[in-house]
């Protein structure tokens, strides 16, 4: 009726007008005008389902190693390679806080080690689903070896690339941690929307690359002689240690003898090259004839010297077989 009315009017306008619509132009025009306001509507709902099913008042923090123990990934050269020496530090505080918007709640929580959530999981509601109107999770994380394998290869190459062997080298490398809440609510019609809330927050872990620890590396005895044929006869033990750095540096060394007798003793290190080398001597003098070995030990070192012979006879040159007593120490 309504559209036969409007084609009326509008052919009885049509002289001043130029309206030539029929009644298939505004069944057409009405079809136009449905659609326009579908159109309105599916703009209009999802903005109403927005107000539901929403996170409000989202945080995640972790806690920084400014504010705490860091953890510590530790390093030290051996034999020219770096090696894993220790894991230090932790613990990782997390707290992940958060409140359903107007009458939604808060269904699922989940807190993963990286940045995507194929990582590695923390902490989570499972597949129990939850209902928190507000929500508040702490989690305090201990560090292992097991748990950071990835970062502690990161780590690793960071020493290979950056360690200097006479100085320590500290780094730094950041471990992703993600938290993320998932919220649910009224719905209204076809519209189903699920929002959530999530935020990646990197932690900032300490890499130590130790320098080369000083070390032994040669150590040699030798022995001099002094006098004639007959007694007393003197002769020196001298000792010299080459080691692997510069600058002055305790040596602790055992003096062994061959029938059992041992002694510890101190010699210093000196050299401002690459290396230092530290001496050390003893003057003995014989008034018998005497035979036997010497060697030096050093102390929490694998390095020895060979066992060396201190041979005198009196009435001879320096080498005969016969023994005697201890000799008398300069």
């Amino acid at each position: 009726m309504r559209e036969r009315q409007f084609a009326a009017t509008c052919q009885a306008a049509a002289p001043c007008c130029g309206c030539n619509t029929d009644i298939k132009e505004v069944s057409m025009f009405r079809t136009l005008k449905v659609v326009a306001l579908a159109v309105t509507a599916t703009l209009v709902l999802p903005a109403l389902a927005e107000a539901y099913g929403t996170v409000k008042d989202f945080s995640f923090t972790v806690q920084q190693s400014h504010l705490g123990n860091p953890v510590t990934f530790v390093f030290a050269p051996h034999r020219g390679r770096y090696k894993f020496e220790a894991l230090q530090g932790g613990p990782i505080n997390i707290r992940l806080q958060g409140k359903g918007y107007r009458r939604s709640w808060i269904e699922e929580y989940k807190i993963w080690m990286g940045p995507t959530n194929n990582d590695m999981r923390i902490a989570s509601n499972g597949f129990q689903k939850g209902h928190w109107e507000t929500f508040d999770k702490k989690v305090s994380l201990n560090p292992t070896r097991d748990l950071l394998k990835d970062y502690e290869a990161k780590a690793l190459r960071y020493c290979k690339k950056h360690g200097k062997p006479d100085e320590k080298v500290v780094g730094e490398l950041k471990i992703p941690f993600t938290g993320q809440l998932i919220a649910d609510g009224p719905h209204y019609g076809f519209v189903r929307d699920f929002p959530d809330a999530f935020r990646v927050v990197d932690y900032k872990a300490r890499i130590v690359c130790k320098p080369e620890p000083f070390e032994v590396k040669e150590v040699d005895v030798s022995v001099k002689y002094k006098g004639g044929l007959a007694c007393p006869k003197k002769a020196t033990l001298n000792v010299e240690f080459r080691t692997n750095k510069p600058g002055k540096h305790k040596i602790e060394f055992m003096l062994a003898l061959d029938d059992g007798t041992t002694q510890w003793n101190t010699a210093y290190t000196y050299g401002s090259g690459k290396n230092s080398i530290a001496k050390w001597h003893r003057n003995y003098t014989f008034n018998n004839s005497v035979s036997r070995k010497y060697m030096i030990i050093v102390k929490g070192s694998p390095i020895s010297s060979d066992w060396v012979p201190m041979k005198v006879t009196c009435g001879r040159a320096p080498g005969g077989l016969t023994t005697g007593p201890k000799p008398s120490i300069d």
